[in-house]
């Protein structure tokens, strides 16, 4: 999977209901797709921290 079909991936996901949204962004493939996507350019501390 490269850069681009992950964001695909992603934008499909922001479109789903907010039930589905919740329950994929929990998953270990969500954080794969957020890692590939920004090409493992991601500060951890900001996606912990959603306070």
């Amino acid at each position: 999977m490269n850069s681009k079909s992950a964001q695909k991936e992603l934008e499909r996901i922001n479109k789903l209901s907010s039930k589905e949204k919740e329950f994929i962004k929990n998953t270990f493939l969500y954080d794969y797709l957020v890692l590939i996507a920004h090409k493992g350019r991601v500060d951890h501390k900001n996606i912990l921290d959603d306070d």
